[in-house]
């Protein structure tokens, strides 16, 4: 237990300094938000529900409704259209690396030098 001269020291330097100590009712109450225990959620797939929420309206992608998990059907979601994107990358290197196949036969049977097993194995060889 702060004696009094101790506990008059400790109230002047909160006074006095940049902390404040307030122990009102009002600034306690103001803390939580306002809890909406009928939000309204809406869906893409057009499905809607309430669930309690501190906002009074939501919007969701995704629901059980339409969620692949839930419905047993394979569903992509794709807003950014980055499966597209990527399959159109996958087309292009491999039409590019048949290009390459063809550009190396192309310049074999030009130049009539075939392949052998032997120089592979020539190039192959490690040099200690």
């Amino acid at each position: 237990m702060l004696s009094k001269a101790k506990s008059a020291e400790v109230t002047k330097r909160n006074e006095g300094g940049k902390q404040k100590i307030s122990t009102s009712a009002k600034a306690t109450a103001d803390k939580h938000p306002k809890y909406y225990p009928k939000a309204k959620v809406t869906c893409a797939c057009g499905n809607t529900f309430e669930i309690g929420s501190t906002e009074p309206e939501m919007t969701t992608e995704i629901c059980s409704a339409c969620h692949p998990l839930y419905t047993g059907k394979h569903k992509f979601i794709d807003t950014a259209k980055r499966v597209d994107k990527f399959q159109e990358r996958v087309k292009k290197a491999h039409a590019i690396k048949q290009a390459k196949k063809l550009s190396k036969a192309k310049s074999r049977s030009q130049s009539g030098k075939k392949l052998t097993h032997e120089t592979k194995n020539k190039s192959n060889k490690k040099r200690i």
